[in-house]
């Protein structure tokens, strides 16, 4: 059973920033009032006035405070019976049920914001980020998508979505983790793991200094491979984003890059994806060089799901798929069947006839699957 106490864990205090510009403000409304004050005493004339015009600036001011500021300043998550609310000010509330909730473990989270307190509020992929800084991070894993209103970082646009994780933080830590267990004594979430067990070095910082270099790659089969690097490198001014890469993946195998960000990554792929051009190394699609002279058909057999997807969202789904198939040259009728295959995989079939603008961002990604998949790739990244 779950315990019947409500436990509050604040999750504002380690922003010093925040704290120090609210104080600030406090401040220079408190001097505002003031000056306001005086001002209306030398304006007008009865008593009475002033009185009425001193008290509507003190109910605005008092209005600001306890409205906007305090709620910040006072921001906490709370553990009750009915599950896990998690708060940011008055800038986000949600309560998610104990039996909605996976798993609640510590996490290493870098994550950047261009807002004025240094918050963290916002949706990318599946994941929902509330986190007033990145310290003393946790990761809410659900077992079910659930629906929060908060914005896109890709699609302003879109206020709302669903999501299956949900990024917080907590100012103590170790003493999160300790009521999280006592807390729950049934078995409605897993157990919840401490941060050692988590994390092999609390401290470890990922750089491109610490990431594992080999003399060469780990080939797993034989034979020709579908993809293979032969030592790639590419350079932004005197800045080497990637340096003499090799690697190779044979058919049926799936491979992942891992890096810390500036490690390479997304230009690795721009190369792959043929929207950059190696200043060194060859790239080779099934032993053919994807830059050799008259290798466009090779590059098509290349297909790609970017982070963010990136269609035309005054067209359906199915014109969406027909008009990408024609520029691919797809003849008509493996066309239709290749686009009836797609729409039925991804369950967008209810949905064909509809403007991509409506789809929610989980559609989107689908059509963004079915345009890589179009053309039945041989290498899909």
């Amino acid at each position: 059973m779950l315990s019947q106490e409500k436990l509050f864990f604040s999750n504002t205090k380690s922003n010093q920033q925040m704290r120090n510009m609210l104080h600030a403000f406090l401040v220079i409304m408190a001097v505002e009032m003031v000056i306001a004050i005086i001002i209306v005493h030398v304006l007008t004339t009865s008593i009475s006035s002033f009185l009425i015009i001193s008290g509507i600036i003190v109910f605005l001011e008092l209005f600001l405070v306890f409205y906007y500021i305090a709620p910040l300043l006072k921001s906490a998550h709370l553990l009750g019976k009915n599950g896990l609310t998690i708060r940011l000010g008055r800038y986000f509330k949600t309560t998610v049920p104990w039996k909605m909730i996976e798993k609640i473990e510590p996490v290493l989270v870098q994550v950047s914001t261009r807002d004025t307190l240094g918050l963290i509020l916002f949706r990318k992929d599946e994941n929902l980020y509330c986190m007033a800084t990145n310290q003393s991070a946790y990761i809410v894993s659900l077992k079910s998508p659930v629906l929060v209103k908060t914005k896109d970082e890709g699609n302003p646009k879109s206020k709302s979505g669903m999501v299956t994780s949900i990024f917080i933080n907590v100012d103590d830590s170790e003493t999160f983790t300790k009521a999280l267990k006592s807390y729950i004594t049934n078995h409605d979430t897993k157990e919840i793991k401490t941060q050692e067990s988590c994390l092999e070095d609390k401290n470890q910082v990922f750089s491109p200094d610490n990431i594992r270099h080999f003399d060469a790659p780990v080939q797993t089969r034989t034979g020709i491979p579908l993809l293979e690097l032969q030592n790639i490198s590419y350079q932004y001014g005197n800045h080497k984003a990637v340096g003499n890469l090799s690697l190779t993946v044979q058919k049926g195998e799936i491979f992942a890059l891992l890096g810390p960000n500036g490690a390479g990554k997304s230009t690795t792929l721009k190369m792959l994806t043929g929207l950059l051009k190696p200043k060194s190394g060859h790239i080779l699609l099934d032993g053919q060089n994807i830059w050799a002279k008259g290798s466009e058909s090779i590059r098509k057999q290349i297909g790609y799901v970017p982070d963010q997807p990136i269609l035309y969202f005054r067209l359906t789904a199915k014109e969406h798929l027909y008009y990408s198939g024609k520029l691919l040259g797809l003849k008509e009728a493996v066309l239709m069947e290749r686009i009836n295959h797609l729409l039925e995989l991804f369950d967008l079939v209810p949905y064909q006839e509809h403007m991509i603008e409506s789809y929610s961002q989980g559609m989107q990604r689908k059509v963004s699957m079915c345009l890589a998949l179009l053309n039945d790739p041989q290498l899909l990244i």
